[in-house]
């Protein structure tokens, strides 16, 4: 029997060969692993938490189930709420680090968020599709979806306590209300209801509930003329 004591190039060509295609194979699989492991973060504010608040979190991981989902830090305080939500709690204003792992084949992978203090507050209306007006001009349509003033801040931050609400028609006397929640009363609504072209509506002494401060904190006024 003729044994090779010495490789022949062809035979090097064949191991280079079955070396590119095994490298090949593993880094699709890898590749294949990662991609069933897609990760989807939802926050009120996309990469940014703020300081004093509850930042609400839901993550999922393709392939894992929500339960076996985890997010960690050492840099904030972080709660699970259930399968794939998280409450998540900054002290300080700059950037950190927030890790989500998991159960099974699942790699662990690390995302950076700002963190930084709330916007000044300003209170805004809102109607029934979610849009939010800052005064302006509001069609008698748009204006008679109002379901209340609110922020656009995230989580419970900053919560209206009261508002009067002022109806001066086109020809006619003023009409004034008060309002003891973040939502429209009985009497506002049908106040609402009663919209006509040319009319203006004014939305005064709007005191809010901020996190933090034991005396409710008096908003901006907002106007809207009807058209």
């Amino acid at each position: 029997m003729q044994m090779k004591l010495f490789p022949s190039i062809f035979d090097g060509k064949i191991a280079v060969a079955k070396f590119i295609l095994i490298t090949v194979f593993a880094i699709s699989g890898q590749a294949t692993i990662f991609a069933q492991n897609a990760i989807t973060i939802s926050t009120e504010k996309m990469n940014t938490l703020f300081v004093g608040v509850t930042n609400h979190m839901n993550i999922t991981v393709e392939g894992i189930p929500d339960e076996q989902v985890y997010l960690a830090s050492d840099e904030v305080e972080i709660t699970k709420m259930g399968k794939g939500m998280f409450d998540v709690t900054a002290s300080n204003p700059g950037r950190v680090t927030l890790t989500v792992h998991g159960d099974g084949a699942f790699q662990y992978k690390n995302y950076q968020f700002d963190v930084q203090g709330l916007p000044d507050p300003m209170a805004v209306l809102h109607l029934e599709n979610g849009q939010v007006k800052m005064d302006g001009e509001l069609t008698v349509e748009q204006f008679k979806t109002a379901v209340g003033l609110g922020f656009q801040l995230p989580g419970d931050a900053v919560v209206i306590a009261s508002f009067n609400m002022i109806r001066v028609p086109k020809m006619g006397d003023p009409i004034e209300l008060a309002n003891d929640s973040s939502d429209l009363n009985k009497r506002a609504k049908e106040l609402v209801s009663s919209a006509t072209s040319g009319d203006r509506f004014y939305f005064e002494n709007v005191m809010a509930n901020v996190v933090g401060e034991k005396e409710q904190r008096k908003m901006n006024s907002l106007v809207f003329r009807i058209k």
